[in-house]
């Protein structure tokens, strides 16, 4: 099993660009929503590949504009890792203040399932998910997966000493296998 680093973060780069990474959904981890139980089953969301996935500060009324994009996801063995990168603009910055202070600790996904696009059904009907496609997510302070974590939070609008060695590689091993 892949472990992700969850160690507070050191790297801090130049060009502008902010990101936040971490697991969007853990897998075989069963939680309550809305009175249902549900869980998503190994590799059992894959990304929207017909538009744009967007990042949300919240899903509560108001708060729902776009944040930032998925830029890369990887199916790990211990869920769904993502990496979003931030809109400007003062929701967006309040946003990533809030996930590099730790105030904002995982996300919540926005799918459908496969099975139920056009039936009229809920994507949170509850039950093993094992089709689901993720169309979105939100910061959340409490994620309903304990699992679906912030792991990464970075600027690249703040120099650090080690610029160099990150641009190498040397922070490569932050990610899953296979995500450079």
């Amino acid at each position: 099993m892949t472990d992700i680093d969850d160690s507070p973060l050191i790297c801090r780069s130049v060009d502008g660009v902010r990101t936040i990474e971490g697991l969007v959904v853990p897998w075989e981890q069963e939680a309550s929503f809305r009175g249902r139980k549900e869980r998503f089953a190994a590799g059992g969301l894959a990304v929207a590949a017909d538009r744009v996935v967007a990042l949300r500060w919240e899903h509560t009324r108001g708060m729902e504009l776009p944040i930032g994009v998925l830029t890369r996801s990887v199916d790990t063995p211990e869920g769904l890792w993502t990496s979003w990168e931030l809109h400007d603009g003062d929701l967006p910055s309040l946003a990533w203040q809030n996930a590099d202070a730790g105030v904002a600790r995982g996300f919540s996904a926005e799918f459908v399932r496969r099975s139920e696009i056009g039936s009229g059904r809920s994507a949170r009907d509850g039950g093993v998910i094992d089709d689901g496609i993720l169309v979105g997510a939100a910061l959340t302070e409490a994620p309903v997966y304990a699992g679906a974590r912030i792991t990464s939070v970075r600027s690249r609008r703040d120099r650090w000493d080690g610029w160099h060695d990150w641009a190498s590689g040397a922070a490569r091993a932050r990610t899953p296998e296979g995500t450079s």
